[in-house]
């Protein structure tokens, strides 16, 4: 009763032919009389038609990236010229310091904006939607009292070339390691993952937040890249942050368990699965 039948061609020239999937074994027979259920045959005038349209859409693109290569070029030239606001800046000190004074204001005006912010954090009733978010406290995204915790840890020495985002050998062996073992141990759709990097680097601050924001960002793209780690069926994907943290160490939750173990390096690499509890 659960029988199938299309019309097919065997070939690209001869007769048609009807073929009939015979359906499930333990499927009750078709009745005296019964119908078939059928499938739209896909004709080969359709794969055609398909095949052209999209041919048509490939030349369309080209065409336009054709174009937007021409325009860069005319616009390279106009600035190597010295035309416009941007050439005249390019090539104009005066213009050039103008510019870097603007971006100082900008700065500053930025800073207001932080400091107006924070001090709205304790407003009600900002108070209350900013702290409900989880935007009080970032550091909330390495603890999840409701899931159970999965952590690996890597030193960024090894991981690394030195002060870099550049992932070395040993690193992506590392790496490799890591996704072979994700894959084998099959966790469920509903585990997160966060990618979270530190250090102890001396110097500026915002300079070593932003190399360790590099750093988490370079461990997600080579599994995500190279492994297709985080990749779920229907062209979904699983829920991966990537912090960098910098010389900042997040308060150690007890009932997360997320305080590291003794003799974890400071300068590392954190891959935390989180799996929700039922």
């Amino acid at each position: 009763a659960d029988a199938v039948a299309v019309i097919t061609a065997p070939s690209v020239v001869g007769p048609k032919v009807v073929e009939i999937a015979p359906g499930k074994a333990d499927a009750p027979p078709l009745a005296d009389g019964g119908t078939l259920k059928t499938e739209v045959p896909v004709e080969l005038s359709d794969l055609l038609e398909t095949g052209q349209q999209a041919l048509q859409r490939v030349e369309e693109m080209s065409a336009q990236a054709a174009y937007g290569i021409t325009q860069i070029n005319e616009i390279a030239a106009s600035i190597n010229r010295g035309d416009g606001t941007l050439g005249k800046l390019v090539r104009d000190d005066a213009a050039y310091r103008q510019f870097l004074m603007l971006a100082r204001r900008g700065e500053q005006a930025v800073g207001a904006i932080n400091d107006n912010m924070s001090a709205m954090k304790g407003i009600w009733p900002f108070s209350g939607y900013i702290k409900e978010r989880g935007y009080e406290d970032p550091e909330r995204i390495l603890f999840r009292p409701n899931a159970t915790r999965d952590d690996s840890v890597y030193s960024s020495d090894v991981m690394f070339q030195p002060d870099s985002a550049i992932l070395s050998s040993a690193g992506k062996t590392q790496l490799d390691e890591f996704a072979r073992g994700f894959k084998e141990k099959g966790y469920p759709e509903s585990v997160e993952v966060v990618i979270a990097a530190f250090t102890d680097k001396a110097g500026d601050e915002d300079a070593a937040r932003i190399l360790t924001e590099d750093q988490a960002k370079a461990v997600r793209t080579y599994l995500t890249e190279t492994h297709k780690l985080f990749e779920l069926p229907i062209f979904r994907q699983r829920k991966v942050a990537s912090v960098g943290f910098g010389r900042k160490r997040p308060k150690p939750d007890p009932n997360a368990g997320s305080a590291p173990e003794p003799g974890t390096p400071e300068r590392r690499v954190e891959i935390i699965l989180f799996t929700p509890r039922a």
